[in-house]
């Protein structure tokens, strides 16, 4: 995983180029307050957030696949 900064990005090889090559390799890159995040292999990517017991239905407990969201 690395963490780039779009500005320095944009200063060194362009935003354009930088994604293209992302892309080229297969991996994952996700954009955040001015920051690029590249997951330097190609498996998914899931957002994870806390779980609450009974969030999705009071008689059976929650699990943590059951919240997360996976981007491919």
């Amino acid at each position: 995983m690395i963490r780039r900064a779009l500005r320095d990005i944009e200063r060194y090889v362009g935003r354009d180029r930088f994604v293209a090559e992302v892309h080229r390799r297969g991996f994952r890159a996700l954009e955040n307050a001015g920051q690029l995040i590249v997951f330097c292999n190609a498996e998914p990517v899931r957002i994870v957030r806390p779980v609450f017991a009974g969030e999705n239905d009071p008689e059976k407990p929650a699990f943590p696949d059951r919240n997360c969201r996976q981007f491919r």
